[in-house]
């Protein structure tokens, strides 16, 4: 039990006027004569003990009444938790309503999210007028990040809809931070009301930097689990795609209940172009890859869509994509001065590559950031100056092979590798060696063999400067030789991939290039140019895509529009060495493509998808929701249920406490009739 005014309490000191007044009785007495008392002895005795009984009794009765006053004006309230942190002083309220897509269910009451507004308003109704309110909603407007006033907030809060956005209860917690750190107070904690169906797969518990400064309460609005099916991912199999050629895509469709299904159908759409038709069995509980055979379009920008037909929940039942076909890959072959003739036709008989074919000496490094691809054919030597050209260029995307010469300066090449994270070369071996293993599941080799192969005749070599790796490097290897060490390995630089190799790519050296071998690596080799290009992106992600190849100034203009609409939202972006970085804005939040447009023309497109985490129909009940608080050290003062109270009492009673000031004003009365009884009976 707590006092709101114990300053009250020290009238407690009236409870001596009763004592001092039955210690020293003013009361005269008059004598009166008996010419014989003998026979009034035991009369006198008996009336003695009797008074003395009474005036005690009239005394605690006095002593009582006058406590229960002094107590019921310091007005005494019991909490319904005394380890409850004091929030009572603070002058804001922070009221999170979860608006995500899981919040359409229905749960017993009706409608998940109307029931979550309702007892947001009665929240409202429980503070009254003496304080202030920050409503937090998962796309919360520019508007919601100051603090508004009761009839704003319950205006604010019939407005609420459900949005695409999903935030996990840490992205919760940080926005909170950020928008209310400015408002606490030293001597209360600010009241914190999470309403929400706590879906499991959102709800991350992790403590916080200064979580005590809240008093954080959970309001469960309880969903049903629902049967859902929902595409959570796609991706291709082969590392690059060319116009015109057959593609095989892979989607992943989960099951999020417990009922099986038989032949969901799954479409493929390719520029609002029915592409791929497929269709599905897919356990409980389970998931399933269904692949998609079809034949890539014209070059450009693929706007793709898949689909399946799924109810009731079906906002999840698109999912967005996009990817690009080059018209051509540019190619600069620079050969060394004694280098052997790279096999070219590889490249010029395709019409997928544009190759330029120069001599060392010819190399002018200004021109090196125009091509996607440098094949540095026979160099025995690295320069200073053309090393520092290409960790400047590593920054941007594109790929770089670098086959050694016969006679090559490993010291040069060594020093290079280093910074990089790279192979060390060892002196020139002249050891005969076969090749005898490649890395078939590496995503360099996918789609270049139609199965793997086992006991195949590979490759030899007459001689190599064999690579060394440390613990440190970076490298991945692609082919090796029988004792392990590699012939061709992957070295991912920033932006860049490099390609190096141990030996010559000469005919005096092995038989690698007469090969069928040879063709493969070769091909993905030019084809398989690094990018940052996504194919998808979920809405809520801080994230942007890079544009390559674009100048821009201070009078460049980015825009970003709906592909299905004329809405038009100005992006931040950043110039960088690699192109224009376009940042995708959080007001982002409806599936879709969208086409970027820098000075007004079409740039890129990229695609937005709701997050997956989303379709779980998975939800916590109360005793579940409290021991993961507890698990995680998630301070959780109360846990209200929303379907079965009334919020705007039990807030009151939590917050002003159950009010007994009129139970010690009955108790005054009590005592004072209780005198009066004693007085008038006895």
């Amino acid at each position: 039990m707590s006092f709101l005014y114990p300053g009250f309490l020290w009238a407690l000191t009236a409870v001596s006027i009763p004592v001092i007044i039955h210690l020293f009785s003013f009361r005269r007495h008059k004598t009166v004569y008996f010419s014989q008392t003998r026979f009034l002895e035991s009369v006198q005795k008996e009336s003695r003990s009797r008074t003395t009984l009474k005036q005690l009794l009239i005394l605690l009765s006095r002593i009582l009444a006058i406590a229960m006053l002094v107590f019921a004006f310091a007005q005494p309230v019991v909490f319904q938790d005394e380890n409850t942190l004091d929030s009572s002083q603070s002058p804001y309220v922070v009221v999170c309503v979860d608006n995500s897509y899981s919040m359409q269910n229905e749960g017993e009451n009706g409608n998940l999210l109307n029931i979550a507004k309702q007892k947001a308003t009665e929240i409202a109704e429980a503070f009254g007028q003496d304080v202030q309110y920050f409503l937090m909603t998962n796309d919360m407007p520019p508007r919601f990040y100051r603090p508004m006033s009761t009839d704003d907030f319950m205006n604010e809060v019939s407005k609420i809809e459900v949005t695409p956005v999903s935030l996990t209860l840490t992205n919760t917690m940080e926005r909170l931070r950020r928008t209310t750190s400015s408002y606490l107070t030293e001597d209360a904690a600010m009241p914190v009301y999470i309403i929400s169906d706590f879906q499991k797969s959102t709800t991350d518990f992790k403590s916080f930097d200064g979580i005590d400064r809240y008093d954080l309460q959970a309001v469960l609005v309880a969903g049903v689990r629902q049967q859902n099916l929902s595409i959570d991912s796609v991706w291709f199999a082969a590392p690059f795609r060319q116009a015109g050629k057959p593609e095989q895509l892979t989607v992943l469709v989960k099951n999020h209940g417990n009922q099986a299904y038989n032949d969901i159908p799954v479409n493929l759409k390719l520029n609002d172009s029915l592409r791929g038709v497929s269709s599905m069995d897919i356990e409980s509980n389970a998931n399933a890859e269904i692949l998609l055979n079809y034949t890539n379009p014209l070059n450009g920008v693929q706007r793709a869509l898949v689909e399946i037909d799924d109810y009731p929940v079906s906002f999840d039942n698109r999912f967005y994509f996009t990817y690009n076909l080059e018209m051509q890959k540019s190619i600069l072959l620079i050969n060394g001065r004694d280098a052997a003739p790279f096999p070219v036709s590889v490249y010029e008989d395709d019409t997928h590559f544009d190759l330029t074919e120069i001599e060392e000496d010819q190399l002018d490094m200004s021109v090196l950031n125009k091509y996607d691809v440098l094949i540095f054919n026979g160099l025995n030597y690295i320069s200073e100056g053309l090393a520092a050209q290409l960790t400047d260029l590593a920054e941007n995307e594109i790929s770089m092979a670098f086959i050694p010469g016969t006679d090559m300066h490993t010291e040069s090449w060594n020093n290079y590798m280093k910074a990089l994270k790279g192979p060390q070369f060892a002196a020139w071996d002249s050891t005969k060696r076969n090749l005898s293993d490649i890395a078939w599941e590496h995503p360099f080799f996918k789609g270049a063999f139609s199965e793997r192969q086992e006991n195949v005749d590979l490759p030899f070599v007459h001689g190599s400067f064999p690579m060394q790796n440390s613990q440190m490097s970076r490298g991945e290897n692609l082919i090796i030789f029988e004792n392990a060490s590699p012939f061709m390995e992957m070295l991912p630089v920033e932006n860049a991939l490099m390609y190096v190799f141990s030996s010559p790519l000469n005919t005096d050296y092995g038989n690698f290039i007469k090969h069928a071998l040879f063709i493969p690596v070769a091909y993905n080799m030019a084809m398989n140019t690094p990018t940052s290009r996504k194919m998808y992106h979920f809405n809520g992600e801080e994230t942007g895509i890079v544009i390559p190849s674009i100048n821009a100034g201070s009078e460049t203009g980015v825009e970003i529009r709906r592909h299905s609409g004329d809405d038009a939202i100005i992006p931040r972006w950043l110039s960088t060495p690699g192109g224009v970085k376009v940042f995708i804005p959080p007001s982002l939040i409806y599936p879709g493509h969208y086409d970027v447009f820098v000075n007004d023309e079409f740039a890129d497109v990229f695609a937005l998808n709701i997050h997956p985490a989303e379709s779980s129909m998975e939800f916590y009940d109360t005793e579940s929701l409290k021991a993961a608080a507890e698990t995680n050290n998630f301070e959780l003062s109360h846990l209200y249920e929303a379907e079965t109270l009334d919020m705007s009492q039990k807030i009151k009673e939590k917050e002003q406490g159950t009010a007994l000031w009129p139970w010690f004003l009955l108790g005054v009365l009590l005592f004072v009739t209780v005198e009066i009884l004693l007085i008038k009976l006895l």
